[in-house]
């Protein structure tokens, strides 16, 4: 797990998670020229890990991981502080997420990515988690 974006403007914290290390740094990249703080996981485990240390605006979590998957990682969080930490589910298997999009916190991205829609849901996450502080 690493952390970067210290130097930008920092207008929201967003943890990117997923074990496929293109996608990470592409989003990484497209998330830090847009000003926000990005930190990382390779698994569900880094992932809470990250969120424990610091609670993110929006976690972009893979659903398909290595040792917890995205779907182990939305069920450990329920029942925490941490339960409605809004998640977006980034999965080349869109329909694998379906029962976990019914929670009020947690919306799903289908792979590839639309960059645009995803900037707009990460904006409007941030938007809304900077209301509740």
């Amino acid at each position: 797990m690493h952390q970067q974006g210290e130097h930008s403007r920092e207008i929201g914290d967003i943890l990117v998670v997923d074990d496929d290390p293109t996608i990470v740094e592409m989003l990484t990249e497209l998330l830090l020229f847009e000003g926000y703080q990005v930190r990382s996981g390779r698994n569900g485990r880094e992932a809470l890990a990250a969120i424990s240390t610091k609670r993110p605006a929006l976690v972009l979590l893979d659903l398909q991981m290595p040792e917890m998957n995205g779907a182990e990682v939305i069920n450990a969080l329920a029942g925490t502080p941490f339960a409605d930490l809004p998640i977006a589910i980034i999965t080349a298997t869109p329909t694998a997420a379906e029962p976990l999009v019914g929670r009020s916190n947690v919306a799903c991205m289908a792979k590839p990515l639309d960059l645009d829609a995803l900037l707009a849901g990460v904006a409007e996450a941030v938007r809304l988690a900077n209301l509740d502080l």
